[in-house]
């Protein structure tokens, strides 16, 4: 008997966003683009850059798919796209059933509502159905153990009794599918542990695409792993192959960034010109995938 495929949830397939770095321009070319319904090509026009040009990937229903990049690599813009807050300039992303975003910043509101309105209101945000609100805002007051301070105004809150709140009213919310725009740091307190347990069940279930600058906290079912890098997919394969390409990748990164900028000091004190890194990450990622190479031959000579 054959056994049936996972639903695909998430399908983004050559993805293209582009960001105007001058916001006057921007502002042109949007009034220009909304009244002439100019179509985007590979031309960039002046100011302009691609932050994301040909992302491709998929989540099938009980899956955990990552993706790794380092700072201003992509991931944000991939989230948004995703949960539909940007349109994509190339490319396509279909979603099948309901998505959230799972971030672990604060949702900026009235600081005098009461823990019980901030709650409804961030729950509805995330997009609680009528039928489940009542009892999502409940499961969030009971994770944070805010259950008995529901009148009180987030001013009057003591700094981290707040500190989880926003991050727990997007995890209750029931979702076919979770986008993770960095694993949330928890700390060892009840409340974090509470909250980890939450995450960690999320996990477990699957069907989430996470999209994080570390490999630290990656659940241990992650299908499959990318890694991106300047708004492009560098590598892709199953995880226990990606996680060190990655990490060995960050390593040499950081080292030459720390290089470039005390080249640069040195340059602007000694008036000398400074060389740019030969090494692209192109490049770094190729020695790292060599590197694992030789040392999975050497462990299969070895044993």
């Amino acid at each position: 008997m054959a056994v049936a495929a996972a639903k695909t949830l998430l399908e983004c397939t050559d993805l293209e966003k582009v960001v105007c770095g001058s916001f006057n321009q921007g502002r042109k070319y949007a009034i220009r683009d909304i009244l002439f319904g100019a179509p985007r090509d590979n031309r960039l026009r002046r100011e302009e850059r691609f932050v994301l040009r040909g992302f491709s990937v998929i989540v099938r229903a009980g899956e955990n798919v990552a993706v790794l990049g380092m700072a201003d690599s992509g991931k944000t813009t991939i989230a948004k796209l995703v949960t539909r807050m940007l349109r994509p300039d190339g490319g396509s992303v279909h979603v099948d059933g309901r998505v959230g975003l799972i971030i672990g910043g604060k949702l900026g509101m009235n600081p005098f509502l009461t823990v019980e309105e901030y709650t409804e209101l961030a729950t509805n945000i995330h997009g609680a159905e009528p039928d489940v609100a009542a009892a999502c805002c409940e499961e969030v007051l009971g994770i944070t153990g805010l259950v008995t301070q529901r009148a009180i105004r987030i001013v009057d809150l003591p700094k981290d009794a707040f500190r989880y709140l926003s991050l727990v009213c997007a995890l209750v919310v029931p979702q076919d599918l979770r986008v993770f725009d960095g694993v949330p740091v928890l700390g060892r307190d009840p409340i974090g542990e509470r909250v980890a347990a939450r995450r960690q069940a999320h996990f477990d279930h699957g069907s989430n695409l996470i999209l994080s600058s570390t490999t630290a906290g990656l659940p241990s079912n992650v299908s499959r792993a990318l890694i991106v890098h300047g708004g492009e997919t560098l590598y892709e394969g199953r995880p226990e192959t990606v996680i060190p390409i990655y990490d060995h990748f960050v390593s040499a990164m950081r080292r030459i960034q720390k290089a470039t900028r005390d080249s640069q000091e040195r340059g602007t004190t000694a008036g000398s010109e400074v060389k740019e890194p030969v090494s692209s990450p192109t490049m770094l990622i190729g020695r790292a995938v060599r590197s694992l190479d030789r040392s999975q031959i050497a462990y299969l000579a070895e044993d």
